[in-house]
């Protein structure tokens, strides 16, 4: 039985990838990098999906599981959420968080600050105040802000 190797039927079409290369295919299945990818913040400025492919195939390679790496990236974007880092340049691009291992991280949530006053006002006085400290507290609330000086102005007191 003789093999007998064949030419492409159209040889005289250029290939759309260079002769050694492989089509990008991230390792695990193109079904969990998008899931990755549509998880992931999104930032202000680049960040390439096909730099972030490559990446993800070599973490893949180094044994990273996609679940990993999907973990990772929902962690960063709630942590991104929660610090007002979504759509701004603040956000890492895909590839940097993928190739400095930060899927790693725990990204923990920052601790929530207590809720600011109302409308501005200070906050109402504390039941340690005495009377006094409480009248004065009252009044200085009451009070208007004084006009702002402008420096060099002249005002007149009559």
């Amino acid at each position: 039985m003789d093999i007998v190797a064949h030419a492409p039927e159209h040889e005289d079409q250029p290939s759309a990838l260079p002769v050694n290369a492989a089509p990008i295919e991230a390792a695990s299945g193109p079904d969990d990098f998008e899931t990755f990818w549509t998880t992931y913040p999104k930032r202000a400025g680049g960040n390439p999906k096909t730099t972030a492919l490559k990446a993800w195939n070599a973490r893949r390679k180094d044994g990273h599981t996609a679940a990993t790496l999907i973990d990772g990236a929902q962690r960063y974007a709630a942590y991104c959420q929660a610090t007002g880092k979504i759509n701004t340049e603040y956000v890492k691009q895909a590839s940097t968080f993928i190739n400095q291992l930060s899927f790693l991280d725990p990204w923990s949530l920052p601790a929530q600050r207590a809720a600011p006053p109302h409308n501005g006002q200070r906050q109402q006085a504390s039941s340690s105040m005495t009377p006094e400290m409480a009248e004065w507290d009252a009044i200085l609330r009451g009070l208007k802000p004084a006009s702002p000086v402008i420096e060099g102005e002249c005002h007149a007191t009559h």
